[in-house]
């Protein structure tokens, strides 16, 4: 029981920690106990969620209609939660152990403390606009949103048609292919039913997305392609009578191919060629990156870098392109798919590269103050969906000195 009762008090002074970060009033001696509290994933978690500023906002208006001083009192009065829980489990024997705990009852607690505590900190003696961050990068609730859904279509005659303004149903018609957006936003590409005689010669279409868009598309062999932000894929709208099925890539994305014996999927990039025959794979081509990386996760690929050499990949492995040749390396495949996945993950990644994956999904551009960049190669996990002041919090903590000037991440 003891033990219940200092974990709430502690989960409660967490909360104060928390709420003193996004006032930006942490002291030293606060910030090294908040970072010792942050190294639990789950700590991670509730932290990432407080701090996100929709949800402040929300919470503000919440509090207005909600007594959490109440609801943190019920919390600790309910009987319940003083309880052991009976956990039904499965030992390696297939025999049933039974075991007891307050982990449910502890979990579900720990964010309802440490969420409706900081709302309590934050507003107690505040009228004003809340700031997150302190020192010199320190904006107010309106930060800058993470990337959504979105891309511009532009058809063979020129027209572009941006896929945030149109309602699901077909986008249009052209050269015997309907094109047609999903009600979960997906482009698909299907062979119309008229004749051979009525359709049209063969179009070129091409999909690209801004910075903080991603997209995906459905070829009309059935193929699944997923853009990254900032980049552009160029396809024909049909296959048909074609000896293979070749797209170009500038950006990044990932691809699911449809197996064709017949026909070999190509995907052409600045330098290289990808031959697939059915396959799943990752290809990051961005023209401000100094490499080409090619992961394969299924299947099999022939990477083609012209005079620098060709390589045959096997599931686990990729090619890096760049201007001295062509290698072949262990890929890292859970940092290579992390953007599909929602979620940033670098792995020694030198600082530039960083920031340059961040900007392309938060919308904005990065300025140099000084001549060099920082020494700094970044390994871990952050989520694509929180606020860019979330993540820049990362960086302050790591030293990292910037300000933000509207759109523009100046490191100083």
């Amino acid at each position: 029981m003891k033990d219940t009762r200092d974990g709430i008090e502690q989960l409660i002074k967490c909360a104060s920690w928390v709420a003193a970060y996004v006032k930006g009033t942490l002291t030293d001696e606060e910030k090294t106990a908040l970072l010792a509290w942050l190294e639990n994933e789950d700590h991670w978690n509730i932290f990432e969620r407080t701090v996100n500023e929709q949800f402040l906002t929300d919470g503000h208006a919440l509090l207005k209609r909600f007594d959490a001083e109440r609801a943190l009192a019920k919390v600790k009065a309910n009987p319940a939660f003083h309880r052991p829980t009976a956990i039904e489990r499965y030992g390696r024997t297939g025999a049933k152990v039974i075991r007891f705990g307050w982990g449910r009852w502890i979990a579900v607690a720990a964010s309802i403390l440490v969420i409706s505590a900081t709302l309590l900190y934050i507003n107690h003696g505040t009228t004003h606009n809340t700031t997150v961050g302190h020192s010199s990068s320190q904006q107010t609730l309106h930060d800058i949103l993470p990337g959504k859904q979105g891309a511009t279509l532009t058809l063979a005659n020129g027209e572009k048609i941006d896929l945030n303004d149109i309602n699901a149903g077909d986008v249009v018609n052209e050269a015997g292919i309907t094109i047609r957006k999903t009600a979960d936003g997906n482009l698909i590409y299907a062979v119309s039913d008229d004749p051979p005689e009525e359709r049209h010669s063969l179009s070129v279409n091409a999909l690209a997305t801004a910075k903080g868009e991603t997209y995906r598309v459905v070829l009309p062999d059935g193929s699944v392609i997923e853009l990254n932000a900032d980049s552009r894929l160029t396809y024909p709208s049909s296959f048909t009578n074609q000896m293979e099925r070749k797209v170009t890539l500038v950006g990044e994305g990932y691809f699911q191919i449809a197996k064709d014996n017949q026909r070999p999927f190509v995907v052409e990039t600045a330098g290289q060629q990808v031959l697939v025959l059915g396959t799943e794979f990752n290809i990051k081509a961005y023209p401000d990156e100094d490499k080409t990386v090619t992961t394969l996760v299924t299947g099999s690929l022939k990477v083609m870098g012209g005079d620098m050499g060709n390589l045959v990949l096997a599931p686990g492995e990729e090619s890096v392109l760049n201007g001295q040749g062509i290698v072949m390396e262990k890929a890292d495949l859970k940092a290579s798919i992390a953007w599909r996945m929602g979620r940033f993950h670098f792995n020694k990644t030198p600082f530039d590269s960083m920031v340059r994956e961040v900007a392309r999904w938060y919308n904005v551009d990065v300025e140099y103050a000084g001549d060099k960049t920082p020494d700094i190669r970044f390994t871990g996990e952050m989520r694509r969906d929180v606020s860019l002041q979330t993540v820049l919090a990362y960086l302050e903590e790591l030293g990292v000195n910037f300000r933000m000037e509207e759109r523009k991440l100046v490191i100083e």
